[in-house]
């Protein structure tokens, strides 16, 4: 599928590896491996298949996002969207810290 960015530190972590020195250390790893399997997968029901990364859409002040868990602590929040010839496309949010 289809993404783009929309946090600004999520975009350059991704484009130009900056800002990955706040995370712990193997969250930068996950992202990239999150992000590169967004860009590769077909339809996000295929997400579901990954157990481990916890593929649910949020409730409350951030129902319109889901999440992807990065590790225990951290989870990376998308927008699951449809653009005007019905394709779906991911936007990706940023890092947050779970806890």
């Amino acid at each position: 599928m289809k993404f783009k960015f929309i946090s600004k530190s999520s975009g350059q972590l991704y484009e130009e590896d900056k800002g990955g020195k706040k995370y712990p250390p193997g969250v930068v790893d996950a992202f990239f491996d999150v992000v590169n399997l967004l860009g590769e997968i077909q339809d996000e029901k295929e997400l579901w298949k990954f157990k481990s990364l916890n593929f649910e859409q949020l409730r409350g002040k951030l129902k319109e996002f889901h999440s992807l868990r990065l590790n225990k602590q951290y989870r990376l929040l998308v927008k699951l969207l449809t653009d005007e010839d019905g394709n779906k496309y991911f936007e990706v949010g940023d890092i947050t810290d779970y806890h």
